[in-house]
């Protein structure tokens, strides 16, 4: 039989693992992943180095030979543990220390609102697989931060001194007809397409990760997955507790399409979240809701330009109130591939609902879920996808293999003028009745990612949030300032 598995290909935003033979077996799940087996290099055959993932567990090296001088670290890549090859193990790790420096953080002013600290995060990684259809993969981190004096402090999102960041058994197979399917247990990063809904929050330097279930069935053009999984509460100097009261779950489906004016991928997902104790616009309780949505992203012709566009709706409760919502999300883009730099251009467009009415026994207002945290809608994290409206455009280079360089500028406005600013955890910055105002602000920003080797990756941030008219009545009208500079290295 052959393995059931994993060479990482990006479609659409979703990782999809490409079979050792040519046909794709798709982990629609970023965090999903479908393992290979050892299968051996045929003579002559160059080693595959796969690149290196941000979820460390997407990576294959099942094909992978330690070959090439001057990298002593490649033989912990894929170390057999028998004569027949079928047993082996790969071990890697991560280093990164960030600096930042904040001004006016979440519009407070003085002392109080200024600060630079220094963020460190160590994580080692460690995979098992036996034979073609067991795996066991398990990464351990140790997250610390300097005096931050900062309102907050030093927060669980960046503190955690030792913990497992992933631990997880996965058991794959394939059936005479061809249907494969694969049925995993335990902890791991997950983050469902864009991550609009369910995604990692990487930035963080001690970043979320779920404990669940998940069973993944490739049928046909179609991959369906099926999920259950639990927020573990983070605790800074222990081990997280395995109750942290968030739990998501639900149906993700995900085909490719080819019509004749574009291709791509298709997306289409139910998913239900129960979380304790929210609060929107008046209205508090534990939340109960269910989103519905599509998304199709991919590219136009034969052109140089590409879309992602999503919608979905909500239903459910938070208390006694019944609770709706829905968003709209698209970016389009066109590369300039003959010129230097392959410039990007591209417009972005988020509308998340906010309720027209507080405390009325409905509530309207979006609900951003476990959604990816930090960059969707700018770097100063003031923002999160609850009662807004965003308006962006932004431009990409790469000068040349080493250098990527993304500007952006946003502009912010509330949904509803009568709902909360809501920040990118979902908390209220300032509720509505601070102000009758539309507009809460825009945010420029500039990354910069320069990867020195093929290990080691240096990056720099910078933006500044101007504070719109609603931030000034509620009497915050101070402009943020955000700075970072961080460095990676892994093996």
């Amino acid at each position: 039989m052959s393995p059931v598995g994993s060479i990482p290909t990006k479609v659409g935003g979703v990782t999809l693992f490409r079979l050792h033979r040519s046909r794709q077996v798709g982990f629609v799940v970023v965090g999903l992943l479908c393992a290979g087996g050892g299968a051996a290099l045929a003579a002559g055959d160059e080693p595959v180095r796969p690149r290196f993932e941000s979820i460390r567990y997407l990576e294959d090296w099942s094909l992978f030979r330690p070959v090439e001088p001057g990298r002593p670290l490649d033989g912990l890549k894929h170390v057999p543990l028998d004569e027949s090859g079928d047993v082996w193990v790969r071990f890697g790790g991560d280093a990164r220390i960030r600096g930042e420096y904040w001004r006016n953080f979440n519009f407070v002013g003085g002392s109080a609102g200024e600060d630079a600290y220094l963020l460190s995060r160590l994580m080692a990684h460690v995979d098992l697989h036996l034979g073609e259809h067991f795996r066991v993969f398990v990464e351990g981190k140790s997250a610390l931060a300097s005096d931050r004096d900062l309102p907050g402090g030093r927060r669980t999102s960046d503190i955690n001194a030792l913990d497992l960041q992933n631990a997880f058994v996965e058991l794959a197979a394939e059936s005479t007809h061809e249907t494969r399917f694969s049925i995993t247990a335990g902890r791991r990063e997950m983050s469902l397409g864009r991550g609009r809904i369910v995604g990692t929050s990487a930035f963080s330097n001690s970043s979320r990760t779920l404990d669940g279930l998940t069973a993944t069935v490739e049928e046909g053009p179609w991959v369906f997955t099926g999920f259950w999984a639990r927020q573990p509460r983070t605790l800074k100097y222990r081990f997280d507790d395995g109750n942290g009261g968030r739990t998501v779950y639900g149906i993700y489906a995900v085909r490719d399409y080819a019509i004749e004016c574009a291709s791509g991928t298709v997306d289409l997902y139910w998913i239900g979240l129960d979380r304790p104790e929210v609060r929107f616009n008046g209205d508090a309780g534990d939340e109960r809701r269910h989103t519905v949505g599509t998304r199709l992203s991919g590219k136009f012709g034969n052109i140089p330009l590409d879309y992602d566009f999503e919608a979905a709706v909500q239903f459910g409760s938070v208390g006694s109130a019944d609770a709706t919502g829905y968003m709209l999300a698209a970016e389009v883009g066109y590369t300039f591939a003959g010129m230097w730099g392959k410039p990007r251009v591209y417009g972005l467009f988020d509308v998340a609902s906010g309720d027209d009415r507080a405390g009325d026994g409905d509530v309207r207002t979006w609900s951003q879920g476990l959604s990816a945290m930090h960059s969707p809608m700018g770097i100063t994290d003031v923002i999160g996808r609850q009662n807004i409206m965003d308006v962006g455009m932004g431009l990409t280079l790469n000068p040349d293999r080493r250098w990527r360089i993304t500007a952006e500028a946003h502009w912010f406005f509330r949904e509803q003028t009568a709902d909360a600013m809501y920040d990118s955890g979902g908390r209220v910055l300032f509720p509505g009745s601070a102000g009758s105002a539309r507009e809460l602000g825009q945010e420029i920003l500039l990354r910069v990612t320069y990867r020195a080797t093929e290990q080691l990756t240096f990056n720099l941030g910078a933006a500044r949030f101007f504070a719109g008219d609603f931030v000034e009545q509620a009497g915050a009208g101070r402009d943020i300032d955000f700075i970072y500079l961080e460095g990676s290295w892994r093996f």
